[in-house]
């Protein structure tokens, strides 16, 4: 004869007891919590990404502006504007354009 003894000896539902909800706990963490910071992430990531092009945006902007303020402020496409002379005007106009 054989002793049980309390504890030792588990029948099937039990084990399958545990597994379903150790199954049920796992699935629930993927598609529940971890979903949901997986869409988190992304959301920070994304606007990382936007400020870091907005820096950049405004840094050329900045460099634009700069430029065409000192073009519009030179004394020298003053006199080229204000002479008839159509070679010097195309010089400067070409200059311009490879500047923009």
């Amino acid at each position: 004869m054989t002793k049980k003894t309390g504890g030792t000896n588990f029948g099937l539902i039990p084990f399958a007891s545990v597994g379903a909800g150790f199954t049920l706990a796992v699935l629930s963490v993927l598609f529940v919590v971890w979903a949901g910071t997986n869409s988190d992430h992304r959301t920070r990531v994304a606007g990382i990404h936007a400020d870091r092009l907005q820096q950049q945006l405004n840094i050329q902007l900045a460099q634009i502006k700069l430029q065409l303020s000192s073009i519009a402020t030179s004394i020298h496409l003053a006199q080229v504007v204000a002479d008839t002379d159509d070679s010097a005007r195309a010089l400067e106009e070409s200059a311009l354009a490879s500047i923009i």
